[in-house]
């Protein structure tokens, strides 16, 4: 399950994903980022998965997402990820490396610290 973060404003997009994600909340939230691309020239996004008990749970958003990040990716500033997971902090340091999105990980108790780096940028 997903929601949408009250501190979400113009292109500054953030969910916490309390559940295993879904395809149809996967595809809500890269609406969302597609349409502040649209009306804003870029994206940025915060994603808060310390609630999920497996954040890798589902890895056939992996392939979608990397089909978005081809298609869009040069179009989002950065990209914070909450988590308590080593595993998933390690991915998003590889993916920082990987990509040209300035991505980095926070663990779950610097929120707002993650919050400030998205309307940072």
């Amino acid at each position: 399950m997903i929601e949408k973060l009250p501190r979400s404003e113009g292109n500054s997009i953030g969910y916490e994903v309390t559940d295993t994600l879904s395809e149809e909340e996967y595809e809500e939230i890269l609406a969302d980022v597609e349409a502040a691309i649209d009306e804003h020239g870029s994206a940025k996004l915060l994603i808060d998965l310390s609630s999920v008990s497996d954040p890798y749970a589902e890895f056939d958003a992996y392939e979608e997402d990397l089909g978005f990040y081809l298609r869009r990716g040069d179009e989002v500033e950065c990209y914070a990820v909450v988590g308590d997971d080593g595993v998933l902090e390690w991915g998003t340091e590889l993916s920082d490396r990987a990509t040209e999105t300035d991505i980095e990980f926070f663990d779950a108790e610097n929120l707002g610290d993650a919050w400030e780096y998205v309307e940072a940028h």
